[in-house]
């Protein structure tokens, strides 16, 4: 203490050991918080001289064991103070003044007044002054004590702050770092850092400790970690630390909430320091510090501990975070690979059928898909070509509806490749998806088969839309009222095994225009939250086939969803869309 501030290189508190902190001649070193561990030179002690020579009187300043603090011999080249046994006398001398910091006592300003002293007015002076050195002396080092517990703090954070930067490849490794780092800060003797499940809400009013899992742990025994016994009933202290309360406990023995006291006596525990590891309001787990002798804890000490374990909180958070982040990575990596398989697998070129161009296009929703589109070579039992249509919507998106997608697509694929008509391909179809599926998971399906020499068109629906037929007539304008939707009957499929489906023929022309598509087209929405509508799909598809009368069935599908586009502008596809577009030209 240099005129009652703390100096650079002041030594930690209880420490006694290195150049000007002093040495006791014939005595043990101090073994409890004494005024020592804030002296830095010899000022107060020439304070205490000078009042004495002024005064007439010894005033001494005595450590928290009693001791008299004095200035060194000239000799004593590395010390600027020593502690030595009180003069004889001082224990009787009436006038004694305490230095109490945070309700420790760090040692006394003592005046040695000499029996029989008349002087009343002198010693109430004296009494004055040395409760005054008292007051100033514990002032300035409360402040100190203050201080330095704020050093030690910010120090042990920018440490673990280091360590966990170094460390961060590891969460056991992360947790082992803040739990020595509290450990090694507070003095304690052994710890552990505790993870609930990562769907806890809370700790259960139970018995048990089942379900948390120890991430890192010191100087604990097996048998304790083991156990699934709480430390204490109903683990109230974990319930009591996640309320926003630090814990700390001077005696575990005479604790009553303690549940088994006998395994503090075979672990050799007494104190007790724990805070909660919480993050966002989310419980992740709390930290647990022991100490084997009792011990009293301030409020520096919770301040610390609660530093740390947010510290450690959020170290666990950001893994977590981390762990779920390289997860949905993968989990992208294998949609990716997934939408890729799937694009080839409806991506083939149709086969060629003059007079029929055939386009189809299918955009998901997300990156995979559960529309059906199809568009392939079917061959009859006297070997005559005809061309297979398929188009459907499984119920759901993403994945799942894209993995049910497949099955229904290899099943019709299967049984359309044969020479069963189309009612009967569609209700194999439908036992294969009643076998396989559950009740809520359907499909909508319309097949469709044209013979390329008569123009014919077979086909079968199972509750999916109805295409539209788009037919020209020579000398007029395309309008709606030349686009037919082609309306059937028919059950979805994957709901009722024994369903039956019926088939309709209609007889296309050279010229007619056979529109094929799923839900998410008339289902698309604006900004407006408007639907595009059955209506605007009809008049999209008459406009694109009167002002493109010689293009493509490619351009004419392009023109369709320009037209679908410039309704919703850039707002995010709600669903799966689907369109084939099969153009009838003239028979060579």
């Amino acid at each position: 203490m240099a005129d009652g501030s703390p100096g650079a290189g002041t030594p930690a508190p209880d420490s006694v050991e290195g150049p000007g902190s002093g040495s006791v001649a014939g005595a043990r070193p101090p073994v409890t918080p004494s005024i020592v561990s804030f002296l830095t030179d010899g000022a107060v002690i020439r304070l205490c001289e000078s009042i004495s020579a002024l005064a007439g009187v010894d005033v001494l300043l005595l450590d928290a064991d009693g001791l008299w603090i004095t200035l060194a011999d000239d000799d004593a080249r590395d010390e600027l103070w020593v502690r030595r046994p009180a003069p004889e006398g001082t224990a009787r001398s009436a006038i004694r003044a305490r230095i109490d910091v945070n309700d420790r006592p760090l040692g006394e300003f003592v005046a040695v007044v000499p029996e029989g002293d008349p002087g009343s007015d002198r010693v109430t002076a004296l009494s004055d002054v040395t409760t005054l050195l008292a007051s100033i002396a514990a002032e300035f080092a409360e402040e100190a004590d203050a201080m330095r517990n704020r050093i030690r703090e910010l120090g042990a954070l920018f440490r673990l702050n280091s360590l966990l930067v170094r460390a961060s490849d590891s969460l056991d490794k992360l947790l082992s770092v803040a739990l020595e780092m509290a450990l090694g800060a507070l003095d304690l003797d052994a710890g552990s850092i505790v993870l609930f499940p990562e769907d806890a809400d809370g700790v259960p009013d139970t018995d048990s400790e089942a379900g948390v899992r120890t991430k890192a742990s010191v100087n604990l025994s097996d048998d304790w970690l083991r156990n699934s016994i709480p430390l204490s009933r109903g683990r109230e202290f974990d319930r009591l630390v996640l309320s926003g309360h630090v814990l700390a406990i001077e005696d575990l023995r005479d604790d009553p909430r303690v549940l088994t006291p006998e395994r503090l006596g075979d672990e050799n525990i007494r104190s007790f320091l724990s805070a909660a590891l919480a993050h966002k309001d989310q419980p992740l787990g709390v930290m647990r510090l022991y100490g084997r002798t009792p011990r009293s804890f301030g409020v520096a000490d919770r301040r610390l501990i609660r530093s740390i374990a947010e510290q450690a909180a959020v170290a666990v958070a950001q893994a977590r975070l981390m762990r779920i982040a390289r997860h949905e990575r993968e989990i992208e990596r294998q949609l990716t690979l997934a939408s890729a398989v799937q694009r080839r697998m409806q991506s083939g070129r149709p086969p060629a059928m003059p007079p029929l161009d055939v386009a189809a296009k299918s955009e998901p929703s997300s990156m995979v898909g559960g529309d059906i589109y199809d568009v392939f070579e079917r061959v009859g039992s006297s070997g005559d070509r005809s061309m297979g249509l398929l188009v459907g919507d499984v119920v759901g998106k993403g994945l799942p509806a894209a993995l049910l997608m497949s099955a229904v697509r290899a099943s019709l694929r299967a049984h359309a490749n044969g020479t069963d008509p189309l009612d009967e391909v569609v209700a194999r179809a439908n036992l294969d998806m009643c076998r396989d599926t559950l009740p809520n998971e359907f499909t909508t399906l319309w097949c469709g088969s044209i013979d390329p020499r008569t123009l014919e068109l077979t086909y079968c629906s199972a509750g999916h839309e109805p295409p539209l037929l788009v037919r020209p007539v020579p000398g007029e304008p395309v309008t709606i009222d030349h686009v037919t939707p082609l309306k059937i009957g028919g059950l979805v499929i994957g709901v009722m095994p024994d369903e039956t489906y019926t088939t309709e023929k209609v007889q296309l022309r050279p010229g007619d225009v056979l529109v094929a598509y799923t839900d998410g087209l008339p289902d698309a929405r604006n900004f407006e939250n408007e639907k595009w509508g059955m209506e605007s799909l009809t008049r999209a598809a008459a406009e694109a086939v009167r002002t493109l009368p010689d293009e493509s069935a490619s351009v004419v599908l392009d023109q369709i969803l320009w037209f679908l586009r410039r309704f919703t502008g850039l707002r995010e596809q709600v669903d799966d869309e689907t369109l084939i577009v099969v153009r009838v030209g003239e028979s060579g």
